[in-house]
């Protein structure tokens, strides 16, 4: 019997690290009938992306109270329920999507949670308003300045605690990462049984608001401090102001008596400003007032590679398909860990006659597509036998 390794040395170029071929160094090698070739072995790192561009498998969004749809693209990675948890949770927070609490605690009001019981991913929605997270205890998180490169729209907008409960939502788009989680196209919460299934508008979305403008008017902020005094206007508690000489969305926290409030942030330290208070509502239809979980109707596929399939061009396996097959295994290590594949027995295939310089071996997934390695930090150990071998 003779012993051949392949490693990362035989890589072939532009496979994504997939296909290996290997070279006789003597030269153009005949190979007979009755020759075979086994597995002996394979040294690898289990380092193929469970979510990629590629699978078409990294896109979905959520809808903010505010009715803005924040559109996600999940960058190539591997990724389970809770990386996928905190990864939402970090495009909420530089859309400054999330509430901070007086002890510096930070609510979010999405999440993804694995449910070991069922089997299943669970989506979480809590609602917002004023009489849930008073402005006295919750304050607004603030968002990045620098350009967004995960979710769309890139730019960031003020947003207040709405009056009325509003929930926001989940949507699935036809993708698919849909079978990673387990869900149908749709939206979450919304044509849930028993409720509306009436499609949002892509301006407004779920979220009816509703912005009432007053009169322009003229504040001062007193040197040093988040003080304004206005000369015209009183303010409510939750409204927001706008104006080009202050931050977009500089928000008023505490309403003030007469014409004196507190504003959360400031772009001013002194002066006067020219700017509009906007009385911002929002009404959802339908209305929700708990917290809504909705729970995988497909079983997860939060790996979409179960089982690598070797091959090589080297083979007349008659009986499988394709007729190339070599060996199958499953990863036996976490992502990023080196794993090893040892056949208790030499499974001998049929080796096709002729003169061969090299032959190739090619790494497919269980649907028979070819494997994408990060890591080709491997070693394949193969055993040629002859005919002659097998009489003894």
């Amino acid at each position: 019997m003779k012993t051949l390794i392949i490693n990362s040395s035989n890589v072939v170029a532009n496979t994504n690290n997939s296909v290996y071929r290997y070279t006789f160094p003597a030269g153009a090698i005949n190979f007979n009938n009755g020759e075979k070739l086994s597995l002996g072995s394979v040294q690898m790192y289990y380092s193929t992306f469970n979510i990629t561009s590629a699978q078409n498998n990294n896109q979905f969004s959520y809808i903010w109270i505010d009715g803005r749809e924040i559109s996600i693209t999940i960058p190539d990675g591997f990724y389970d329920i809770s990386s996928l948890n905190d990864f939402i949770h970090f495009v909420m927070v530089q859309q400054g999507h999330y509430l901070v609490d007086t002890n510096g605690n930070y609510y979010y009001f999405i999440t993804f949670v694995i449910n070991t019981s069922t089997y299943s991913v669970n989506i979480n929605t809590y609602p917002i308003s004023l009489s849930l997270y008073p402005l006295a205890t919750y304050s607004l998180g603030s968002y990045t300045t620098a350009q967004i490169t995960t979710s769309s729209p890139v730019t960031p907008v003020a947003w207040s605690i709405p009056t009325a409960t509003v929930m926001p939502m989940v949507r699935i788009l036809s993708n698919k990462f849909r079978d990673i989680i387990g869900y149908s196209t749709g939206y979450y919460p919304q044509g849930q049984t028993g409720y509306s299934t009436t499609v949002p508008t892509t301006e407004l979305a779920q979220a009816t608001i509703t912005t009432t403008s007053n009169t322009v008017f003229n504040g001062v902020f007193t040197a040093g401090s988040t003080t304004m005094t206005c000369t015209s206007q009183t303010f409510t508690t939750g409204q927001i102001i706008s104006s080009s000489n202050t931050a977009q969305g500089t928000y008023i926290t505490v309403g003030g008596t007469g014409t004196s409030f507190t504003l959360s942030q400031s772009a001013l330290t002194s002066g006067t400003v020219s700017t509009t208070a906007f009385s911002m509502g929002a009404t959802q239809s339908p209305s929700y007032t708990t917290i809504q979980t909705f729970s995988s109707t497909a079983t997860p596929q939060v790996s979409p590679l179960s089982s690598f399939v070797l091959t090589c061009n080297l083979l007349n396996n008659n009986l499988a398909v394709p007729n190339s097959l070599l060996y199958s295994f499953t990863p036996q290590a976490n992502f990023g860990e080196q794993f090893t594949i040892s056949p208790n027995q030499l499974a001998f295939i049929d080796i096709q006659k002729g003169q061969y310089t090299n032959f190739e071996v090619s790494f497919l997934d269980q649907n028979l597509f070819p494997v994408s390695l990060k890591d080709n930090n491997l070693v394949i150990l193969l055993v040629i036998a002859e005919k002659d071998e097998f009489k003894m």
